[in-house]
């Protein structure tokens, strides 16, 4: 229940970044993604640091210890 309200009142700050028309992008595009199993998106979350900042509305340490 904690969490939901943590969640719920973290502010969604995506929807305030634009991206500029003006600027060429010079890299490879992503086109095909290949499926991931649970195995590896655990394996990617237990390998990743305990970083988080104020504005994270999980931080990783706790998706860690939640991630099974």
């Amino acid at each position: 229940m904690i969490m939901n309200k943590i969640i719920s009142d973290t502010p969604n700050t995506t929807r305030n970044i634009s991206m500029d028309a003006n600027i060429m992008f010079n890299g490879n595009m992503l086109e095909i993604f290949r499926p991931t199993s649970e195995v590896e998106v655990k394996e990617i979350i237990v390998k990743s640091p305990n970083k988080s900042c104020d504005l994270d509305p999980l931080p990783s340490w706790l998706l860690k210890k939640c991630v099974d």
